[in-house]
């Protein structure tokens, strides 16, 4: 499914289109056999790629690359659905392996366009893996610190400054300071407070 984002670089745009449709045609019978598959509305139809190729011709590649992209999210939508609903039929719902599969699934809602459907679901998630890993297991902190991103994306950038200096705090004590995940959230915390004061002087204006 990702053929034809390389060939839409290579300016194979007669290539790409027909990969796309594959792609598609795949990705309908998928979500057909599985209606509860696609959890963030129905999935890219022809009438899309229809939609895609209208654009003039300079604006040609940016669109297909763009149908590419949505095409790969949603079929790692279906990909993840099935992991999680097989997992949890053999593993169990508190296997790590289940839960890493929701957390997989809840990224790809995000990533579909749907920031407060990923936020719903971590935080099911959260709920879940405080209560199986324990609080300071490094799986629980990765769900809470993308808790706080797509907190952010659902346009909540003060509720995301709030997760992510509690996340900060508690990666200091549990993985250290000049760990990679530690760094990463001081350099979110830091976007989204500047993000956060922005939006406050607008409002003050």
């Amino acid at each position: 499914m990702v053929l034809s984002k390389p060939l839409v670089k290579l300016r194979r745009f007669d290539d790409a289109v027909n990969a796309l449709r594959e792609a598609l045609a795949i990705l309908r019978r998928l979500t057909h056999l599985d209606p509860h598959a696609h959890e963030s509305g129905p999935a890219p139809t022809l009438e899309f790629l229809g939609r895609v190729l209208s654009h003039d011709d300079d604006q040609l590649p940016a669109a297909l690359e763009a149908a590419a992209e949505a095409v790969e999210i949603n079929a790692s939508i279906v990909r993840f659905h099935y992991l999680r609903e097989t997992r949890q039929y053999r593993l169990g719902p508190d296997h790590p392996d289940t839960l890493r599969a929701r957390h997989s699934l809840a990224w790809c809602r995000g990533e579909a366009g749907d920031p407060a459907g990923a936020v719903a679901a971590l935080m099911t998630l959260l709920a879940d893996r405080e209560l199986v890993l324990g609080a300071d297991h490094p799986h629980t902190l990765s769900t809470r610190g993308g808790l706080a991103y797509w907190r952010s994306e659902a346009s909540d950038p003060a509720g995301a400054v709030a997760e992510f200096a509690q996340l900060l705090t508690d990666q200091e004590r549990v993985l250290g300071p000049d760990h990679p995940d530690t760094l990463e959230a001081r350099h979110d915390l830091a976007h989204w407070q500047q993000i956060a004061e922005r939006e406050g002087d607008h409002g003050a204006t």
